[in-house]
């Protein structure tokens, strides 16, 4: 090999270390890009659970605030009924009086 040859074939070795050279800093910034990627993946990640964590406690305190209105519902149900109770047993009162009234009106008029 002559000494041009072997010159031509360092400066061909250059050129492709050249080449290797801007072949690898442009990986380097593939892969850069790539794990800032994964780091806003892994804060989008932690951001989903910590929703889902929020989202299965306010399913919990709905279903325990639909069971407190449940029970407010019976109770308001049961004060609602009271006083049509006591009607009612007013009005068996006040019948029953009358009832005896005329039977001890026939009674005293019969026996009298």
């Amino acid at each position: 090999m002559t000494n041009e040859q072997i010159t031509q074939a360092i400066l061909e070795m250059r050129e492709e270390a050249a080449k290797s050279a801007i072949h690898q800093a442009a990986l380097d910034e593939k892969i850069k890009a790539a794990f800032i990627r994964i780091d806003e993946l892994k804060e989008l990640h932690i951001s989903v659970q910590k929703l889902a964590l929020s989202v299965e406690r306010q399913t919990g305190e709905l279903a325990r605030t639909n069971e407190r209105q449940a029970a407010i519902q019976t109770d308001l149900n049961e004060v609602k009924a009271k006083p049509a109770k006591r009607w009612d047993a007013i009005v068996m009162a006040l019948i029953g009086a009358v009832v005896s009234a005329v039977i001890g009106w026939f009674a005293g008029k019969g026996g009298g």
